[in-house]
């Protein structure tokens, strides 16, 4: 197929030629204004832009992450990746935000190390099972009383 053939958008129904098109894998052909509009939107709207599909109102073809970066804006694109590494960090049983707060970093914690203390990149150290500051040997019901007895106590 010659990428000079005018081709109909069918968001703006503008006719652009065929190599100033994008499509996901589906192949429906959007002209880049209509794509960034729509990538822009979703993005605005929140972390459900990861499970973007095509415009097309029939089709369920995903949007995948190079497409976003290839056709989205600086602001938008730097967006979708905070929202992709917070799913990723979120779904994943290995990993977990620090509980620093404005700390930023995840910790990832390795199976087999015989302890659940983990240490953040800001060099915060945290047990992995209850987030509180590490305390090994000292297991987290014991460290939950702690807690609990000194706020009372300081009331």
């Amino acid at each position: 197929m010659p990428n000079d053939r005018e081709v109909t958008c069918g968001i703006c129904f503008e006719s652009c030629p065929l190599g100033s098109m994008s499509a996901a894998a589906c192949g429906h052909p959007f002209c880049g204004t209509c794509w960034r509009g729509y990538i822009s939107t979703a993005i605005s709207d929140g972390p459900g832009c990861l499970m973007l599909r095509c415009p097309d109102p029939s089709c369920a073809a995903a949007v995948g992450q190079d497409m976003i970066n290839s056709l989205a804006n600086v602001e938008d694109t730097e967006k979708y990746g905070r929202y992709l590494r917070r799913s990723y960090i979120e779904d994943n049983r290995k990993t977990k935000w620090c509980p620093v707060p404005g700390c930023e970093y995840a910790a990832e914690f390795v199976m087999g190390s015989g302890s659940y203390d983990v240490n953040c990149n800001c060099s915060y150290g945290f047990c992995w099972n209850c987030t509180e500051e590490a305390h090994r040997p000292v297991d987290c019901a014991t460290v939950s009383k702690w807690i609990l007895k000194n706020s009372v106590e300081s009331e």
